[in-house]
């Protein structure tokens, strides 16, 4: 597993360190963007995980990897987990950093190999918030048998 460091200084600066396998020189960049719009989401919650349940993938080794996209819904992510992924992108509208009913949310599963460098098509992560509007009936017919 490795692991991401972020520290606030002049001279922004990554450490990584792995307690074990060795760390995939992989990245993945695209664009969250409004579906209604088709306006770049600024500050939108873009997270990566391995998915839990796909095939050789346990169970707890479902860590979170996460990027804040920029003024554009623009991001990208390196040194991520090779094997079955999700993405996970979020119009996080409260801040609180975890997917909630109402806000837009996205879900992408791809394959991600030691080496790969993605780049999500546009078409791929629009965002779109659920319907929550409550169905109503407008009328019923009878079929006959």
């Amino acid at each position: 597993m490795a692991l991401k460091v972020w520290c606030s200084i002049a001279v922004p600066r990554e450490w990584l360190f792995s307690t074990g396998d060795p760390i995939p020189p992989n990245a993945v960049a695209g664009q969250v963007w409004a579906a209604t719009t088709g306006e770049g989401v600024a500050d939108a919650l873009v997270e990566i995980r391995r998915r839990p349940g796909a095939e050789g993938v346990e169970a707890p080794d479902t860590f979170a990897y996460f990027a804040q996209a920029d003024s554009l819904g623009i991001f990208a992510l390196r040194y991520l987990p090779t094997g079955p992924v999700e993405l996970l992108a979020i119009q996080d509208l409260n801040g609180d950093g975890e997917e909630d009913f109402g806000e837009p949310v996205r879900r992408h599963a791809f394959q991600l190999a030691a080496a790969d460098t993605v780049v999500l098509p546009p078409s791929t992560l629009p965002l779109l918030a659920a319907d929550t509007t409550w169905a109503v009936l407008e009328g019923a017919t009878v079929l006959d048998s």
